[in-house]
């Protein structure tokens, strides 16, 4: 809050669109949190990273181009994970059957299915971020979003981040924002 009441509005600026690194859009920007501010005439963009803080100002004509870069997620962890379990059940078998069920064979299969399982679980709980990133000459503002939400609204911000450039719409029109129902902005329903 400190840093956005920092920001003087220009003559003729209009009203701002905030873009939350989780939750999205909001109808203000968070005390602590790396966010996006957007204008009819300016983009500030706000991080914080190793006890530093950055603020950055870009002017609208200024943005060359805005990149929105989404995460695919890989099926390689899940799929190492499984034929390590199935190397696991295949160690065991064999030593079964040629009457080597020794201890040693169990503990190497046990370990075998434990990194299995370990690998295997990063597919489902690996913290992937996507990144919006709005590119000058010579600087650019960059904001990882951490949540579907917040990808779908950082879309949205680049839509009118150039519909502003062309002077065709406002930027907070909260009653037509993409992918909001009417009347809910910014609760992050995804979060």
């Amino acid at each position: 809050q400190q840093e956005t009441e920092r920001i003087h509005p220009l003559e003729g600026e209009g009203p701002w669109l905030v873009l939350h690194e989780r939750y999205g859009f909001l109808e203000e920007a968070p005390p602590e949190d790396d966010c996006l501010l957007l204008s009819n005439q300016r983009l500030v963009g706000f991080s914080r990273r190793e006890g530093r803080r950055r603020w950055t100002l870009l002017s609208l004509q200024d943005v060359d181009a805005v990149e929105v870069t989404d995460v695919a997620r890989s099926l390689r962890p899940l799929l190492t994970g499984v034929l390590l379990v199935l190397g696991a059940v295949a160690l065991v078998w064999l030593a079964a059957v040629f009457n080597m069920g020794s201890f040693l064979s169990w503990l190497i299969g046990g370990i075998l299915v434990l990194l299995g399982a370990i690998t295997a679980s990063t597919y489902f709980v690996a913290e992937e971020t996507a990144t919006i990133t709005f590119r000058t000459r010579t600087t650019e503002v960059s904001l990882a979003l951490r949540t579907p939400q917040a990808v779908r609204d950082a879309y949205a911000m680049a839509q009118r981040l150039f519909q502003a450039k062309a002077g065709q719409a406002p930027i907070a029109d909260w009653e037509t924002a993409p992918g909001r129902e009417r009347g809910e902005p910014g609760q992050g329903a995804d979060a």
